[in-house]
């Protein structure tokens, strides 16, 4: 563990309060706090920190990021929820009814940030065949689209090894509401999980809840397991952006009558054309259309 005037590099691998649990290069975890000045911390950010007296630490730095989840308010307020992430991995389920205009959201957002979302549909071990069917069909327009989409019953370990292998050795954040089995998944992908917040309660004396946690996957990736969101919006963006953010309507942009054609009410609109023809799938519009009125 290199060290220029002890000072360390680590990574953030858990978060309670006003405290962080930092990993350094050799494995060590150590409880720290951050300088005052410094900006929002989370999960995956790598931090150059300082060892301080009764085995605490202080954070005096954060590194580049690259790839960040950021969720915002109706006041425009960012929050970070993982820093330092390839892929979104975004879970629903049976129960609770899978909420596709949040699904939607985070996929959005994925696109503008630059990340590659990943979609999962938890507890399929709960469905009846008909169910299923219809689930599988509300669903195909996230392939359709290209996207990554798996279906598990993390309960018994289907379509784990298959997630796992997408993952790789990427570092990807979990993502969904509460209730949807995210601690089932990551008790799945990470059977040798422990619960890091647990080391934080011990030392403190009293039981905590963490934010969120960073686990060690076996292909040399990382996941973020992040709270349940009760809703998810995407930074604010110009409507050329929104409309990119679809990655089905971009053979069909440019090719409109109007160059600021807004794919409502214009006619001659090549993404209300391919809609007619079912080349766009019209739940996805109508997200579209939802995500516009919203911006």
């Amino acid at each position: 563990m290199p060290a220029v005037e002890n000072i360390y590099t680590g990574i953030v691998i858990a978060r309670h309060g006003k405290e962080y649990l930092v990993e350094d290069t050799q494995g060590q975890r150590l409880r720290c706090i951050p300088r005052q000045q410094l900006a929002a911390i989370a999960c995956g950010d790598k931090v150059r920190w300082q060892p301080q007296a009764q085995g605490y630490g202080t954070i005096l730095a954060l590194l580049p990021r690259q790839g960040e989840l950021v969720t915002w308010s109706k006041t425009n307020t960012p929050k970070l929820l993982a820093a330092n992430i390839q892929q979104v991995i975004i879970v629903s389920a049976a129960q609770p009814a899978p909420q596709i205009d949040m699904i939607d959201r985070y996929v959005v957002g994925c696109e503008i940030a630059a990340i590659k979302p990943v979609v999962v549909f938890n507890k399929v071990d709960l469905l009846t065949p008909p169910q299923r069917s219809a689930i599988e069909s509300g669903f195909a327009a996230y392939a359709d689209a290209g996207y990554p989409l798996f279906y598990l019953s993390a309960h018994h370990g289907t379509g784990i090894a298959c997630l796992l292998n997408q993952i790789g050795r990427d570092t990807v954040v979990l993502v969904g509401p509460s209730g949807v089995g995210k601690s089932s998944v990551i008790r799945a992908l990470v059977p040798h999980a422990t619960t890091r917040v647990g080391e934080l309660s011990a030392q403190q004396g009293r039981h905590t809840t963490s934010h969120s946690e960073l686990y060690h996957l076996s292909t040399g990736g990382h996941i973020i397991d992040s709270p349940g969101v009760r809703s998810f919006q995407f930074p604010p963006a110009s409507p050329a952006t929104l409309a990119q953010a679809f990655i089905e309507f971009r053979p069909w942009l440019g090719q409109c009558r109007f160059q600021d054609c807004s794919h409502v009410h214009e006619p001659d609109c090549a993404i209300k054309a391919a809609l007619s023809k079912q080349q766009i799938s019209a739940q996805r519009y109508a997200s579209y259309l939802a995500m516009r009125a919203d911006q």
